[in-house]
């Protein structure tokens, strides 16, 4: 049985600087690690499987990452999932996440677990790669990347 915990701070800065080049972009904001806080799914082992971030907003909370750290074992679906229990427990009752237009595997997941698609925001990757200028122009499966999806979920 997997457990989580609550995630450092460090390990939130070093997951972001390997996975994300040290900070995450959304529509609403330019997030770095100290803006954050961090959920982490262990495996019985200890091994860190899964680790997820998130920062308030004003209706509710915005999923900043997702990360499944060990693949093929649905620990990103499992962490997302008591993510949303923990943040309900918190008194927060919606929950929004945004992805990139090629990154089909998350809209699936996202959609699975309840998310509804509420907005795409065109073109919103220009924005992402001043500040990020290494961002491919292709992503996964050879699609362009160029919007950005976002999704919600009540709580």
């Amino acid at each position: 049985m997997c457990t989580a915990h609550p995630a450092s701070p460090e390990l939130i800065k070093a997951v972001w600087r390997e996975r994300w080049g040290g900070c995450v972009v959304s529509p609403n904001a330019a997030y770095q690690p100290p803006d954050v806080q961090g959920l982490v799914l262990l495996t019985d082992g200890g091994e860190l499987a899964a680790i997820a971030t998130w920062a308030p907003t004003r209706v509710g909370a915005e999923i900043t990452s997702l990360d499944a750290i060990i693949e093929g074992h649905d620990y990103d679906a499992r962490l997302l999932h008591m993510l949303e229990l923990f943040l309900t427990e918190q008194g927060v009752r919606c929950a929004t996440i945004v992805t990139s237009n090629d990154n089909l595997r998350a809209f699936q997941l996202y959609a699975r677990r309840g998310y509804r698609l509420v907005a795409i925001h065109r073109d919103a990757m220009e924005h992402v790669r001043k500040i990020k200028p290494s961002l491919p122009e292709i992503g996964e499966d050879g699609i362009p990347v160029c919007d950005m999806w976002e999704f919600e979920k009540g709580l």
